[in-house]
């Protein structure tokens, strides 16, 4: 193999281990240098170093973010970009020439094609494995030893997953969102300042992974989708506990079921989903984001742990009450009345509504209130049933409104309703509860 073309990757990788000795001005000149180095390198072998030209590019903005923020008094460690760099670019070359070995060098392909929505789940796991172990040693030496096991090994993991990712989304500018994308993820978890134990750690991303896995085997989810759901998964689990992430794992094996419902009349009819049903990174944000969001507020604020855990719920029903209100309603019998004029429409048009999805809206929201009561989240009370399927009702009829209106306007995509509905249908709810009379909580 022609181990020279690594070179300029791993340059730019190991060049951030030489901060700590030089500070932060001169580090900025030396990557100003490096990049300029790769400009002109490139417009004879773009092939080589447009890659880490882009990465430099990232890295210089960076630094000198950090150093913007420290003269107004905020802090970015940089142990944090340090950690991104080497997850985008020293494991990426490690995972490349690994699997090149395995292909006994017989593939042209370079990591960043393997590690893609078509690449297949293996190429991932070993991308995952190599940037928690890359991440370790970089935030270990860059921290100065400051950081606990717990909170290298966690924050590893995250930017891992964030990292393969982005890498997975197509877009034009994957190599800067590579690095800022998982930069900022990697901050944002720094800064709550909170890591669980490496075995609560190691529990819950080999539990998400390998569910999310077992989805993209059965043709539930694509790439993308299996690394959201785990890094969604293992969010939810480190900050609240398993019986959170059960709902969450029962919505998505529920809801996929569905969508398999009858495809072949849907498809018939043209209202079938796309790719048959296999659902991408963007279904699975639109419908869980919020629920995840949820989870770590939580753990942030106990004081509200209760109202928390309802909109929660809430909003898992309504992703569930409006895929299946859209799955079994659109083989009903009967035309579907738009929400807004209640008159006649054709199946499959935004905002359309039926009696059978209806019923189907209000079965899916019982069932996911039902089964928090039967795993231990929620107490044997009415209140705490009601107000779970109300608000997945609720959610799924506003998510036909909204469809009714803004997406058909264009003003929002079908993820974009999902995301607004779940969200509201959260907010909906906690204010349900916290008006209720005390007496009946």
């Amino acid at each position: 193999m022609e181990y020279y073309k690594y070179i300029p990757g791993l340059l730019v990788g190991l060049i951030v281990f030489t901060q700590p000795l030089i500070g932060d001005c001169t580090f900025a000149a030396l990557v100003f240098a490096l990049m300029l180095t790769f400009f002109a390198l490139k417009r004879r072998e773009a092939s080589s170093f447009q890659r880490p030209f882009n990465i430099s590019i990232s890295l210089f903005l960076l630094i000198l973010l950090r150093i913007v923020l420290g003269w107004n008094g905020y802090t970015l460690d940089f142990y944090v970009i340090g950690v991104s760099v080497s997850i985008i670019t020293i494991a990426v070359v490690l995972t490349e020439i690994e699997m090149q070995s395995k292909m006994g060098g017989r593939s042209g392909s370079s990591a960043l094609s393997l590690i893609g929505v078509d690449g297949g789940a293996e190429p991932i796991f070993l991308y995952l494995f190599n940037a928690t172990l890359v991440s370790a040693i970089t935030a270990w030496v860059l921290s100065e030893n400051q950081l606990r096991p717990e909170s290298i090994l966690f924050l590893g993991v995250i930017g891992s997953l964030t990292a393969a990712l982005l890498m997975v989304i197509p877009h034009r500018e994957n190599d800067y969102t590579g690095v800022v994308g998982t930069t900022m993820s990697i901050w944002l978890f720094a800064s709550i300042g909170y890591a669980p134990s490496i075995e609560t750690i190691i529990a819950a991303i080999a539990l998400s992974l390998l569910i999310s896995y077992v989805a993209y085997k059965k043709e539930m989810a694509d790439v993308s989708a299996m690394i959201t759901a785990a890094l969604l998964g293992m969010l939810i689990i480190v900050f609240t506990d398993l019986r959170w992430f059960l709902a969450l794992v029962l919505f998505f094996a529920v809801g996929s079921g569905f969508t398999r419902y009858r495809y072949d009349f849907k498809a018939s009819m043209g209202v079938g989903e796309e790719k048959s049903g296999v659902r991408g990174y963007r279904n699975v944000f639109s419908n869980a984001l919020p629920a995840a969001s949820l989870a770590v507020a939580h753990h942030a604020i106990p004081v509200h742990s209760e109202v928390i855990l309802v909109a929660y719920l809430a909003s898992l029903a309504t992703a569930l009450a409006d895929t299946l209100a859209s799955e079994i309603g659109q083989t009903s019998k009967s035309a579907p009345l738009m929400i807004t004029t209640l008159r006649r429409t054709r199946p499959g048009t935004d905002g359309g509504v039926t009696l059978l999805g209806e019923a189907a809206s209000l079965g899916g929201a019982l069932l996911l209130a039902v089964f928090a009561l039967v795993i231990g989240l929620v107490p044997l009370h009415p209140l705490y049933i009601s107000l779970i399927t109300v608000g997945g009702v609720f959610g799924a009829n506003l998510d036909s409104l909204f469809g009714a209106t803004l997406q058909q306007r264009g003003i929002l995509t079908n993820n974009g309703v999902n995301l607004a509905s779940t969200a509201a249908a959260a907010v909906f709810v906690s204010l349900l509860y916290v008006m209720a009379p005390t007496s009946l909580i």
